[in-house]
């Protein structure tokens, strides 16, 4: 499996000199297992990505969201390939969201927003949604390849993603937030991973900051990333989804050191 980073920032994106070695393109991943190509959400990473793969005859891509907050569907109307009949897209999303994929996108690329309507689009595009109950908050998607688990974040939740190889595995787990129980369902699903992406947006100063806490924003510190991929006993920790204010500076000091007491992570994106 590979996996490459194109979009690492939350909330907006943060064009500025002191966030070019983290980056400032909101969250977008690439990833190829079992002989198929993944892209986890279209922050204004895709659009790099777009142009990458725009290169190339043909293809089918994958397209997974975790959920679709503006940071996660931004760059969608601005991705090459979507323009072009020579790729093939199979779409995917929780099916406990207000608006499916598909509403959201469209609603993104509707007049006076957008130019070019959704339903204009070149490519083959089909949309899925990820049938998830209350009984069973885990489903598998693409067949053995991709298990999924549904997660907490306001307002209608996020859909955690584990991609799986020949007995590796790689989580994408973003946008949540550490609250009581959170744990106890997530731990088994990443146990063992080899490399955990997790969203590690705010210190844990910042989060209980009582000029302004970020208590029930729906992220993460890194701290707790930290200590969940010590707990689920993860190869790999890559902390991601950075609040858009901290700086590469920031970012370096803080990954670095780690925080007191807890080793930190072996990678940064």
């Amino acid at each position: 499996m590979k996996v490459k980073f194109w979009g690492v920032r939350g909330s907006v994106p943060s064009p500025r000199r002191d966030v070019l070695s983290y980056g400032g393109n909101t969250t977008c991943i690439e990833v190829h297992a079992s002989g198929m190509d993944f892209i986890v959400d279209a922050g204004t990473g895709i659009i790099q990505l777009g142009n990458e793969l725009s290169k190339h005859e043909s293809g089918k891509i994958t397209l997974l969201f975790t959920h679709l907050h503006h940071d996660h569907t931004q760059g969608f109307p601005f991705f090459g390939p979507a323009f072009s009949e020579r790729f093939e897209f199979d779409v995917y999303a929780g099916n406990f969201f207000s608006k499916s994929a598909k509403g959201v996108l469209s609603n993104g690329m509707a007049d006076p927003f957008f130019p070019v309507p959704l339903d204009d689009l070149a490519s083959r595009m089909h949309f899925h949604e990820i049938d998830f109950s209350d009984e069973n908050p885990r489903r598998e998607v693409c067949g053995p390849h991709v298990d999924t688990i549904k997660l907490r974040h306001p307002r209608d939740g996020v859909v955690g993603y584990l991609f799986k190889e020949n007995g590796k595995s790689i989580a994408f787990i973003t946008d949540c937030e550490h609250y009581e129980g959170r744990n106890e369902l997530l731990v088994p699903f990443i146990e063992g991973s080899d490399i955990l992406i997790h969203d590690t947006m705010y210190t844990e100063q910042e989060y209980n900051d009582p000029q302004r806490p970020r208590k029930g924003w729906g992220h993460s510190t890194i701290e707790e990333g930290i200590k969940l991929a010590r707990r689920a006993g993860v190869a790999k920790l890559v902390c991601t989804h950075h609040e858009p204010g901290h700086s590469d500076k920031f970012l370096g000091r803080g990954l670095r050191a780690g925080p007191q007491g807890v080793p930190c992570p072996d990678r940064c994106a």
